[in-house]
């Protein structure tokens, strides 16, 4: 693969990651669910309190991401920032990526919080593999680690 093919990749997936942070912090689930492949895996298992529901953290397949993020975080006021990327283009259809990431989420007084906190402040990465698809670059596989959080 030549240098220009990779480096059009490498903004590809940069601009399909600004789209997810986007996409979740104002809620657009319908487009927030198109930007991951139809067999897509979250891996929040590091993320998520004891106190979250069983079979919460590792979900499986688009509709299962978007019905899980929807039902944590409709109530939720949120700012998710993603910066020094590490993106590995394995191939013309096949690429991961290591993002470091900062978000705040608030849940105001008076709205459901299924957390035993109602604001947090985290700092961590996030990994991922994507795929090409027909309709572009999709998120194939995402883990979110802490490595800090209040």
């Amino acid at each position: 693969m030549d240098s220009l093919a990779r480096l059009t990749i490498i903004e590809d997936l940069r601009a399909l990651k600004a789209r997810y942070f986007r996409l979740l912090d104002d809620k657009q689930w319908d487009a927030f669910g198109l930007l991951f492949t139809e067999d897509a895996v979250m891996d929040l298992s590091d993320v998520l309190p004891a106190a979250t529901p069983p079979n919460a953290t590792l979900l499986l397949g688009r509709e299962a991401i978007v019905r899980h993020n929807r039902g944590l975080l409709a109530n939720a006021i949120m700012v998710h920032n993603g910066y020094a990327h590490e993106i590995d283009v394995e191939d013309i259809e096949t690429a991961s990526a290591i993002w470091a990431q900062e978000d705040r989420v608030l849940f105001p007084e008076g709205v459901d919080c299924p957390f035993p906190f109602r604001e947090s402040h985290n700092f961590g990465r996030y990994h991922e593999r994507f795929r090409k698809e027909p309709e572009g670059w999709k998120i194939a596989w995402l883990k979110l680690e802490r490595v800090f959080k209040t």
